[in-house]
């Protein structure tokens, strides 16, 4: 598995904020046969308190959270195919 660590933005009415909420995300990434394994170590939201999330959103978080790292292991990817060229 790689470890994968990068941020992407909420927005606000997951919050119920003024603005949209930047979380940084640290997890685990393995792709086999095209199959995506993605482990979340951590979710983090500075300033934040995750009391303040609409759990009704639940489902778009893991969502968005899971394609924020298959996009962030795909850069890396491409940038170690870049090095080997």
């Amino acid at each position: 598995m790689t470890p994968i660590f990068t941020s992407v933005r909420l927005p606000k009415k997951w919050f119920n904020s003024d603005l949209d909420i930047n979380v940084n995300i640290t997890a685990f990434v393995s792709v086999v046969d095209d199959t995506w394994s993605i482990r979340m170590h951590s979710i983090s939201y500075p300033g934040w308190s995750s009391a303040s999330f609409d759990n009704s959103y639940k489902q778009d978080l893991y969502e968005l959270v899971e394609q924020g790292c298959m996009e962030k292991y795909a850069q890396e990817k491409l940038k170690q195919e870049d090095y080997v060229l």
